[in-house]
């Protein structure tokens, strides 16, 4: 039972995972991309983008297994938006 809800847990998780990432994407892109003259992206197209990416380069060897991958995963974007928007404020 508890193996079950853990699965459907991480199920769960999955798309809020993908936001949250495509978040991040739409955010630094509008910092940087945009003033270059590239277009506006939305979330599906960030996702899209991210697909895109995630096929052509190759993936190190996995942070952690289960929660410990997500959660260091979801750290790691969240240190890199964080440096972006100190960056964008000194353009």
């Amino acid at each position: 039972m508890v193996a079950t809800l853990a699965i459907l847990g991480g199920l769960a998780l999955i798309p809020v995972v993908i936001v949250i990432r495509a978040a991040i994407l739409v955010s630094i892109w509008a910092w940087f991309m945009v003033p270059l003259g590239a277009p506006d992206i939305g979330v599906a197209m960030a996702i899209g983008i991210t697909c895109v990416v995630s096929m052509i380069v190759p993936h190190p060897d996995k942070k952690g297994d289960g929660w410990q991958g997500v959660i260091g995963s979801v750290i790691g974007w969240l240190v890199v938006w964080l440096i972006a928007w100190i960056a964008q404020m000194f353009l």
